[in-house]
């Protein structure tokens, strides 16, 4: 399908986001990309709050719009650390394993404080079941065939993880 509109958004009053407001616009760029019916650019980046640029560049919102290289440098300056966002279309228990594993090495790299086996198994069994139920959600009820949208749904879940640096 060719694209068919053009638009920009001007992020550079932005002076916070938080991951799921993150999350969401970054989801909702990769799914107007999926569907190749719209781009929406970006302009004056360089003008970009650093922590703002720095979450959604970590996120993957540059890689979706094939801007692979950086388009500015990288300031490491973000208090919260964010995973790079990941989508799919179907309910993959590997994927909340693989989300939960680097959750934790982030939490660990941190805090500097490791879970006892105990606490890494109940917590482990807690994130992925919510995650795996997350995208069952979406995989299979969310977006019924008969249902009415004001927008064109693609069956994807988001997710990503955040981490606050609590590090002076």
């Amino acid at each position: 399908m060719p694209m068919s509109k053009l638009s920009w958004i001007d992020m550079s009053t932005i002076r916070n986001i938080t991951p799921a407001a993150a999350l969401a616009l970054t989801s909702e760029y990769d799914r107007l990309q999926k569907l190749r019916t719209n781009t929406i650019g970006l302009i004056d980046v360089e003008k970009w709050d650093d922590d703002v640029f720095l979450n959604l560049y970590e996120l993957g919102l540059f890689s979706i719009l094939h801007l692979d290289q950086a388009v500015r440098p990288l300031t490491e300056t973000a208090k919260t650390v964010l995973l790079p966002m990941r989508s799919r279309d179907l309910a993959e228990p590997d994927e909340a394993l693989h989300l939960y594993a680097e959750i934790k090495q982030l939490i660990d790299q941190l805090e500097g404080v490791g879970l006892s086996e105990e606490q890494n198994r109940g917590l482990r069994a807690e994130i992925c079941g919510i995650l795996i139920e997350a995208m069952e959600n979406v995989a299979s009820h969310a977006y019924p065939s008969d249902a009415a949208f004001d927008f064109t749904p693609i069956g994807h879940w988001w997710m990503t993880a955040a981490v606050k640096d609590n590090k002076p």
